[in-house]
């Protein structure tokens, strides 16, 4: 439908539009949304995921009005950057009834741009500020502006900024202390879910990986453990470890300054300085899986002139870890949402992967005699070389390895350098988990490392763990492990025994210890 088709729509059922809402004013704001001189948008589907839904609005089932949704969603993609923007409809003359409710979706759907409509009136906000009002006259008289208009206000740069401009001025939403992930964990699956494909979907844009011979999967790798880094110093900051708080708010300036200047090089140079940083005072082996994104981040920087492209990826990891506050996280946490978005990663349903309650994991744990006690008695016994290893040949999110390694601490740290090593090296040397999957690996790696944290980052040292822990991804985790067992069995129940089992992971033979009781 044409402008000249609106508005004769328009003038010919205005006043019906003051009466129904339904049906009637929203058909009319679906043709305006389908224009091709103005939205220019297509119809979507809901069986289609939002991740694949480019350029399209989703209307409301009217038949089945929910009060916790708008009456369309525009699902926008421009420059590699995806863009959700709530619309609410109201009847004509009486938008002011809808001032309240578009306030409520903009928060549900986490987001930066929202419409309000009558029909005649359109507010289209930025923040919590209406950032345009425009009038159906003006839009239908003029469409080459309007449409000038449009894709201004949904540029990127305008986008990003609207971000952080909304999280420096600490707005009810992005509060200074951000929400508790532990309070809002539906938001927070999403939302987690969304920034890993989109990350490696940017990565991948940029050819980051384009030499590799499996791209997708090294793509894959990287966006998890990149991720992962992020969420570890967003950790730091909420716990306020070494004053890290208040030196993550002056780099959140940096970004947010940067961004605002168009000086791009100061984004990267944030980016970086926090995956360092983790690689270096926390956890070392992270450095190897970023020497992929560190050469293409210094190409950005030499460019002469960057886009908005080249750091979207960083930024969206910034908005993230800004929203949320990571304090007292538990580690059922990541295995909810392994349980989650199992299906929904990987696409198969018969893998017969299950999440273990954590209590059921502390009643097997104490049943085998992996005690706290039993610990010290152990180490006391054969302090070089304790018998307190313990593998999970089915690992997942890492329930049990977390727990086993919680025990670990609780028999071993005093709250000293001396011990907090000692229990690192305990933890490095005694934990072992296999999986079929990569995702609930790393999941299982950053449940252990949170755990960890005070032993690595405290105000009295610095206690960086130098080795890799010991997470592998195998074809068959229970064969290789019963193939395992049978090896140690034929030489005499050793406890220690070099298997080259197919690993797929950097170590691909490494001494196991397997506890024995």
């Amino acid at each position: 439908m044409n402008v000249q088709t609106l508005k004769s729509l328009w003038n010919s059922e205005k006043e019906v539009f003051k009466e129904k809402e339904l049906g009637a004013l929203q058909n009319f704001v679906k043709k305006v949304l389908e224009c091709v001189e103005l939205f220019n948008l297509s119809e979507g589907r809901e069986s289609i995921a939002p991740h694949n839904r480019k350029n399209v609005y989703i209307q409301e089932d009217t038949d089945n009005k929910a009060s916790n949704r708008p009456d369309f969603v525009l699902y926008l993609e421009i420059d590699q950057t995806r863009i959700k923007i709530p619309v609410e409809v109201e009847k004509h003359e009486n938008i002011k009834a809808g001032e309240k409710q578009i306030k409520t979706y903009k928060e549900l759907y986490n987001a930066v741009y929202a419409i309000l409509t009558d029909g005649y009136e359109w507010r289209f906000y930025n923040g919590d500020t209406i950032f345009k009002k425009l009038y159906l006259d003006e839009i239908l008289d003029e469409p080459e502006i309007f449409q000038t208009f449009w894709n201004e206000y949904t540029l990127p740069e305008t986008y990003y900024l609207s971000f952080f401009e909304k999280m420096v001025h600490k707005t009810t939403l992005f509060d200074r202390e951000g929400l508790q992930v532990e309070e809002n964990r539906e938001m927070f699956f999403e939302d987690i879910t969304k920034l890993i494909r989109d990350f490696k979907y940017k990565l991948r844009l940029s050819e980051y990986f384009k030499k590799e011979k499996d791209p997708d999967k090294v793509a894959t790798e990287i966006s998890y453990a990149y991720v992962i880094q992020y969420i570890l110093y967003k950790t730091l900051v909420d716990e306020d470890y070494s004053d890290k708080k208040n030196e993550f708010l002056e780099r959140f300036k940096i970004v947010h300054k940067s961004l605002k200047a168009k000086l791009f090089g100061g984004v990267l140079a944030q980016a970086k300085h926090i995956a360092n940083y983790i690689s270096k005072n926390l956890y070392r082996p992270f450095s190897a899986e970023q020497r992929y994104i560190e050469e293409r981040l210094n190409e950005i920087e030499r460019k002469t002139k960057n886009s908005i492209s080249d750091i979207s990826a960083w930024l969206d990891i910034f908005i993230f870890i800004k929203k949320y506050n990571f304090t007292s996280v538990k580690n059922e946490l990541f295995g909810y949402i392994y349980e989650n978005y199992l299906k929904e990663l990987y696409g198969d349903k018969n893998k017969g992967q299950y999440f273990t309650d954590p209590a059921v994991v502390e009643f097997m744990l104490d049943e085998i005699g992996y005690t706290v006690d039993e610990i010290k008695k152990r180490i006391k016994e054969k302090q070089d070389n304790p018998d307190i290893s313990i593998m999970d040949p089915a690992c997942g999110s890492g329930t049990f390895l977390y727990s086993a390694a919680k025990r670990i601490i609780d028999a071993v740290h005093r709250g000293n350098e001396k011990t907090a090593k000692q229990a690192e090296s305990l933890i490095s040397e005694n934990i072992f988990g296999l999986d079929i999957e990569e995702f609930p690996l790393y999941l299982a790696e950053m449940g252990i490392l949170m755990k960890m944290l005070p032993l690595i980052v405290n105000e009295k040292y610095n206690n960086p763990m130098d080795k890799k822990i010991k997470l592998f991804k195998t074809d068959d985790s229970i064969s290789e492990f019963v193939d395992m067992m049978y090896s140690i069995s034929e030489k005499g129940g050793q406890r220690n025994c070099l298997q080259g089992i197919n690993l797929k992971y950097q170590s691909l033979c490494v001494m196991k210890k397997i506890w024995q009781k």
